[in-house]
């Protein structure tokens, strides 16, 4: 795989975005994850447990 990092972004939803990397980290266990919480103001118009996976590949 070319894909060098995930970044997973919760809105209220940390416990799901744990389990997602989990689950990448299952498929790509040599990429590094990170999971984090959105911004508010994304997070107020997106509502509580919404999430983004975002990647970068070489």
């Amino acid at each position: 795989s070319n894909i060098k990092s995930v970044g997973i972004s919760t809105a209220g939803a940390k416990e799901l975005g744990e389990d997602i990397g989990r689950r990448i980290a299952e498929v790509l266990p040599s990429v590094p994850i990170l999971v984090r919480p959105t911004d508010p103001v994304i997070a107020t118009h997106t509502g509580p447990g919404a999430f983004a996976i975002t990647y970068y590949v070489d």
